[in-house]
């Protein structure tokens, strides 16, 4: 039975004819060949940006169990999908788990940029929504991050959007910008999502967000209001 190629590995079989002559087809195999390398690595050069510039703002203390996490997820998503003919996704994510292996032994580079957390008062997540679906984790939280950040519901980084959707708490509480009203109808809509799970609602509400820099307990923010903004 042929080997199945991933998308990096198919252009070969796509586009190298038959030629009568061994020397020329070698060269256009080498050539095609170097094509594909060029591809995996671009692609990881993008990926190893995209991850660092999340790394800059978190605890450099922090860092490595935060890139062990992204690796955990990647290797439960890759054999999720054995057997499934989804070889294009699992050669993406055996080249960003190399990423990542990388920049446990490496994250030191990578400048810092956040807030020292003894010079400003920090209220820390204390739960989390959990996300049951670790294939969709990053396209759909990012969606959703991207959506808020540009309506000014919320002003945090992204991997601090991204923790409160992980039990690794790093980061400090989420403020929401707008009315307690909105907040409310944003969580029960997070609520209503096939994948998030959360047994005790507006407590977890209340562990990971503030309200304009305010704490609430749980039974505040569950209070009915009559604005939405």
């Amino acid at each position: 039975m042929p080997k199945k190629l991933d998308k990096f590995d198919r252009k070969i079989s796509n586009k190298v004819p038959i030629f009568k002559e061994d020397l020329e087809f070698e060269i256009f195999h080498a050539k095609n060949s170097q094509q594909i390398k060029n591809d995996k690595l671009n692609f990881q050069k993008e990926y190893s940006n995209k991850v660092s510039e999340e790394l800059s703002v978190v605890d450099e203390k922090e860092r490595v169990s935060f890139l062990e996490k992204m690796i955990s997820d990647n290797n439960i998503e890759y054999f999720k999908l054995e057997g499934l003919n989804q070889l294009d996704r699992q050669a993406e994510i055996h080249l960003k788990t190399q990423v990542l292996k990388f920049l446990i032994k490496n994250h030191q580079a990578i400048p810092a940029n956040y807030k020292d957390d003894s010079k400003s008062n920090i209220i820390y997540q204390t739960s989390y929504f959990k996300y049951n679906n670790p294939h969709s984790y990053d396209e759909k939280l990012g969606i959703l991050y991207k959506n808020l950040k540009v309506k000014r519901y919320i002003n945090c980084s992204k991997p601090a959007f991204r923790s409160i959707f992980s039990d690794n708490n790093a980061f400090g509480k989420v403020d929401w910008l707008k009315s307690q009203s909105s907040f409310q109808l944003f969580i029960k809509k997070l609520e209503a999502k096939e994948n998030i799970f959360c047994k005790y609602l507006w407590v977890t509400a209340a562990a990971c967000f503030l309200i304009n820099g305010k704490e609430k307990t749980g039974k505040q923010l569950g209070k009915v209001e009559n604005h939405i903004n």
